[in-house]
This record gives structure tokens, sequence and C-alpha cells, in this order.
């Protein structure tokens, strides 16, 4: 079983990842096995990225691995069904973590979240769904989310957004996802881009909460899943709460 870190990044975060990865490799307890970044050419043709990235890349090994077209952070989990059997570890370039934090994900028995969201500056403990940070021990996420009958229905409702697409999965399998509060550091990363115009999740195209909700009404009428819809409700309410 392999410890695997996966990543996405975009022009406007771009020359933050540098900095990232030599904070992440110098304050890690233990390293991860396997380290991905996933990037689209259309956003760097010619694959032409900053030197400082390209020499962390270079030192600490990172597997840098290239699709056609941005899908935002569906990027990032392109790398699950390879590694079905491994711990998968999502982070964000913008956030700091435990210094153990890949030494411990070994021991999480359910999904885990790595973040907790701000309400009225106070860190509570929601109903977050699937979040982008978290720690997917192995044998664990649901597979029918990448069946390619599915394809479609995903480009066309949540072609940009992971966290709305893997949610329906994850609701109808009634898979645990909890959150550990010791892992979690409610800290930037010492610059000001975690919610600014820079964040992912406020470019892919519509509100979250929305683009969730026709999915889930969506995928029900279409498939017949059986979703709780009480559990829908209480994840577009934090959707509503993050996207203020």
């Amino acid at each position: 079983m392999k410890t695997v870190v996966t990543m996405t990044c975009w022009t406007k975060r771009i020359n933050q990842m540098p900095i990232f990865l030599d904070y992440f490799f110098a304050t890690q307890t233990k390293k991860p096995d396997l380290f991905y970044l996933w990037l689209a050419t259309e956003e760097f043709p010619d694959h032409i990225l900053p030197l400082e990235l390209l020499v962390a890349i270079q030192k600490y090994g990172v597997i840098l691995k290239w699709i056609a077209n941005n899908e935002y952070c569906h990027k990032r989990w392109r790398v699950y069904p390879e590694h079905y059997d491994d711990v998968v570890i999502s982070l964000d370039e913008d956030k700091r973590y435990p210094n153990d934090l890949v030494e411990q994900s070994v021991n999480c028995k359910y999904i885990t979240n790595l973040y907790i969201p701000r309400v009225e500056q106070k860190y509570e403990n929601v109903d977050l769904g699937f979040c982008g940070q978290c720690i997917i021990p192995p044998k664990t996420f649901p597979m029918e989310a990448y069946n390619i009958n599915y394809l479609n229905d995903r480009l066309e409702y949540s072609p940009k957004c992971d966290e709305c697409w893997l949610n329906v999965f994850l609701l109808k399998n009634n898979i645990k996802i909890t959150t550990d509060i010791s892992l979690c550091l409610p800290l930037e990363l010492g610059y000001e881009c975690s919610d600014n115009d820079t964040a992912l999740y406020k470019h892919i195209g519509d509100d979250k909460a929305k683009i969730f909700m026709n999915l889930v009404n969506y995928m029900t009428d279409k498939y017949n899943f059986d979703i709780d819809m009480n559990k829908v409700n209480r994840i577009v309410n934090y959707m509503n709460i993050h996207s203020k």
C-alpha cells in the first residue's frame, strides 16, 4: 500500500506551487510514496512552466501529469482509479497541513475531510459531504463514479466541479465521510489567495449548490439513484455558506 498525494493547479496560482512544495516536503515527518501534479495543456501551451516550479518538481520527484483540457478540480481525481488500493491524499496549494499528515493518513478508516468551513470567523464541523481536501483510504471510493456510461452526464451537468459529481456517488453508496479535527490546520500558507479570484471553485461557471442540486435531481430521475435528500440539503447548506 502506497501513500499518494494528488494536486492540481492553474494559471492564476501556478507561482504558488513551488512555495507549497518547498513547505510540504520540508515539514512532513514522512514523505508520500508518490506525488502527482495535474495540469492542462490548454492553460499552459507547449507545457511552459515557471522555472521555480520546474526546479521544485525535479527536486522532490513530483510526477507531472498533463491532460488536454482544463477540468479544474476533476484533474486531480483522475489519479484514483490507478490507486484504488492505496491511500490517496488530495491537497490545496494555499493551505498548511499537520506535519504528520502523510504519516497519520494510513490510520484513517473513512474518507476524512481536511477542511472545516469558516462561519462568522469560527470553524464549525458541519456536514460538508465530499471535500476536495481529504484522505481516501484504500478500496473506499466508488469506482462507479468513473464509469464511462456516465461520462456524458458528467460533461453536461458537472464538467468542472468534482465535489458535486463525486458527492452524488458517495451518497448513493452511503459511504461514510468524517472530519478529523486533529488533521485540520485552519491556516493559510502565508499569502492571501484562499478565497479570492484565484480560487478554482469561483470559476466553475455556476453556483456550486445549484450544480449539485440539479445533478442530484437529474441522476435520481434518469438512473433511479436512491439518495438521502436530508443529507443533500445539509451539503447544499454548506455549499451556500462556503460560497459567501
